[in-house]
């Protein structure tokens, strides 16, 4: 990885997070409620919309530099949907447990002298009335200490790439599926930590039907536009690509990718310059 590059990315996102999170105007244009900035293996960034009651993950995988462009940046899209959400639903049975397991009791973080401050372990934030108060039965997100438990796949809706040039312009892409769908091919037994039965998966079950690109394309195209406000690019152009998606099979151990014209692979490339 481009330690130098990355260093570069990552406080280019943190200054466009804080500009955007403090123009009143774009962050209601955009929907913003709570950001904050995190470190695990990469920089990645919990973000709180006021439109929708989980919450993104988006992790910084890499930032290189690219042959047109000074630097690129990948970022992985996760989203931790509130169990009363529909989405929900739409995840495995396995993930399902995990949200709703003692991974995700996670509070506000609180400063010395008892104040609540950023809602992970950021700086603090003013806000009127109680200080992230909506948050109080939980953030939504899981505890930083444990995270590294849960599987690099559980909660994963798609990804974006955004491309810099000074003087240039940037793009900002980002592709996903309109599902990931996940079908049984064979009986398979879900056990607690004592090995009891828990759940059973039957042939022909989908385990897995969850919305990667409705929830790709609404943080991305809210991410693009703060980057377009954010740089001030007069210009914007979209490119859209749309092709048969995969669906997966699963014995309960492998997954094996078969395509499905049913399900759709999409991708949109926005162009932005001044």
């Amino acid at each position: 990885m481009d330690t130098d590059r990355l260093v570069v990315g990552e406080g280019t996102l943190n200054h466009f997070w804080t500009l955007c999170f403090a123009d009143e105007t774009l962050r209601h244009k955009l929907g913003l409620k709570y950001i904050s900035q995190m470190w695990d293996r990469n920089p990645y960034w919990y973000v709180w919309f006021v439109d929708l009651p989980g919450v993104f993950k988006l992790s910084l995988l890499e930032c290189t530099e690219d042959v047109l462009w000074d630097w690129r940046g990948l970022l992985r899209v996760k989203y931790y949907p509130r169990p009363e959400e529909a989405i929900f639903q739409g995840l495995s049975v396995l993930e399902q447990i995990c949200r709703m397991s003692e991974l995700f009791q996670t509070r506000p973080a609180q400063w010395a002298g008892g104040e609540t401050g950023c809602v992970c372990h950021g700086g603090v934030h003013h806000h009127h009335g109680t200080r992230f108060a909506d948050l109080q039965e939980g953030t939504g997100v899981p505890a930083a200490s444990r995270a590294a438990e849960i599987p690099e796949d559980f909660f994963l809706a798609g990804e974006m790439e955004l491309r810099y040039g000074n003087g240039k312009g940037s793009e900002v892409s980002w592709h996903s599926q309109d599902y990931w769908r996940v079908k049984m091919t064979e009986n398979y037994f879900i056990k607690d930590q004592e090995g009891a039965p828990l759940k059973v998966l039957r042939k022909g079950d989908v385990d897995r039907d969850f919305p990667g690109w409705f929830l790709t394309d609404f943080v991305a195209r809210r991410f693009s536009t703060g980057w377009q406000n954010f740089q001030q690019y007069s210009q914007c152009q979209d490119m859209v690509e749309d092709q048969d998606g995969m669906e997966f099979l699963c014995d309960g151990h492998t997954l094996s990718p078969r395509l499905c014209q049913a399900i759709r692979r999409r991708q949109v490339r926005r162009r932005m310059n001044h």
